[in-house]
């Protein structure tokens, strides 16, 4: 297993998503980019990869809202979270939920601080039942240590979101055998909108602009790993190794999962290309739910 590279460098992608998140129109993000204070400035080509990864987020979320309302979840377990403010959202709106975030990085020891000042100032209720343990996801020691807040009787979701592309394969076969580990154990759902990030779904997705494409190879250099190496080459690549691990897949559609793409209409794109990436996203974009077999 590839050991030279720091777990720890992912995370340092959460700065673009946390400036990302405020052109969702999402509750929280500004709050959450002001407290990252990481004052970036970006370009308005670079913009054009930001409703690709709205999309992934919206998409995860909105599976996650239906699996909550429509299955009973009361239990959330979010691998490699870095600072989204989605668990904020649904902890303060279901009030049964149980949600434990996970990270690595060292701004992720600082959020539950930030948290307690955005329930202060929202007077949200529920802060109790949201929880922020530092964890390497390939240590399954330190992972066990997450489900100290479940209660076993009850069915678990796990959900991560931009997670799978970072690592090899022998680092994701280690991933998925602690999830499934963990489903074993509790039962549940996984859900991820990782596999329309492959290697071939990403090519596909940011061939829209040559900015875009720029982008995916400096993450190599942010994050310490060579993306185009890592993850997963295709659709059913990825499909044919979670398969084998022993996972039912249901694939959602971004058509058939009712949110808006806000960020289409604050970016500075050309018409043309604006329908045509839109078009990509409802056409490519998918979010997974598996349960074990």
């Amino acid at each position: 297993m590839e050991t030279n590279a720091d777990p720890k460098k992912i995370s340092f992608t959460a700065d673009n998503h946390t400036f990302f998140r405020t052109l969702y129109d999402l509750p929280y993000t500004l709050e959450i980019y002001d407290f990252m204070k990481t004052n970036i400035e970006f370009k308005p080509t670079t913009l054009a990869i930001v409703p690709i990864f709205e999309a992934r987020y919206k998409g995860t979320d909105a599976v996650i809202k239906k699996y909550i309302e429509e299955k009973g979840i009361k239990q959330i377990l979010s691998l490699a979270a870095g600072m989204e403010q989605r668990s904020i959202a649904l902890v303060s709106k279901y009030p049964n939920l149980i949600y434990v975030e996970t990270d690595i990085s060292d701004i992720f020891q600082k959020k539950s601080e930030l948290v307690n000042s955005i329930f202060k100032k929202y007077k949200l209720k529920n802060r109790e039942n949201l929880h922020f343990i530092n964890t390497n996801i390939l240590d399954k020691e330190q992972l066990e240590n997450t489900l100290k807040y479940f209660a076993l009787n009850e069915p678990i979701l796990i959900v991560n979101e931009g997670l799978l592309s970072y690592y090899s394969e022998e680092e994701n076969s280690i991933i998925i055998q602690n999830i499934k580990d963990i489903l074993k154990k509790f039962g549940g759902f996984w859900v991820t909108s990782d596999p329309s990030m492959t290697r071939q779904g990403r090519a596909n997705l940011f061939s829209h602009s040559e900015k875009s494409k720029e982008i995916l190879k400096n993450l190599g250099n942010l994050t310490g790993r060579n993306y185009d190496e890592k993850g997963f080459e295709n659709e059913n690549e990825i499909e044919n190794f979670i398969v084998n691990k022993g996972f039912t897949i249901k694939k959602y559609n971004q058509k058939e999962l009712n949110y808006e793409l806000c960020s289409l209409n604050k970016i500075n794109l050309d018409k043309s290309i604006q329908i045509e990436l839109e078009k990509k996203i409802k056409d490519n974009m998918l979010v997974w739910a598996m349960i074990l077999k």
